[in-house]
């Protein structure tokens, strides 16, 4: 589902220079309102990964909380969407689905991959519910917590259009 019913969503890399002048960098479109918490530089790449976490428009306005209105389609991929920050040009691939909100880490390496860390959640959208208010306020249940966000490393070859994905675990 799109945020809007029949039309793809527009996302712009900025760079601003100052507080009334910015320069596009590179831009896309996606077929759904994909939940992107965050995004991850390199020296020549805006890296984004859009989960299969939706926006659902309707149940948006009518709740008006953010945990009511995504949805979660775990049979589907999430799409890595690489855009060049010097060039403008625009390369995706596609991994498992994960559910994320923060990147940790970015880079390039010496043959040309990028190398990107990703804290994620193997429950997909259930962990939504461990950031509810109540839940938050609770200090003492919330320390007592064990974190459920594990991070992946996202080896990814731009040439050989292939991701290689590696948990941080021992």
């Amino acid at each position: 589902p799109s945020l809007l019913p029949g039309q793809k969503q527009e996302y712009y890399v900025l760079r601003i220079k100052t507080l009334t002048d910015f320069e596009i960098l590179a831009n896309f479109q996606l077929e759904n309102a994909s939940y992107m918490h965050s995004f991850t530089l390199t020296e020549n790449y805006a890296v984004f990964f859009a989960q299969p976490a939706y926006f659902d428009l309707t149940t948006m306005t009518e709740s008006a909380r953010l945990s009511d209105a995504l949805r979660w389609f775990n049979e589907e991929k999430t799409t890595i969407i690489l855009a060049n920050i010097k060039t403008g040009k625009i390369e995706t691939m596609q991994t498992d689905a994960i559910f994320y909100f923060h990147h940790a880490n970015a880079y390039e390496t010496v043959d040309g991959k990028i190398v990107a860390d990703v804290c994620s959640f193997e429950e997909g959208l259930s962990v939504i519910a461990d950031y509810k208010l109540s839940q938050l306020r609770n200090l003492s249940t919330l320390h007592g917590k064990p974190s459920r966000a594990r991070l992946y490393r996202y080896t990814i070859d731009i040439v050989s259009r292939s991701v290689q994905v590696q948990p941080f675990r021992s």
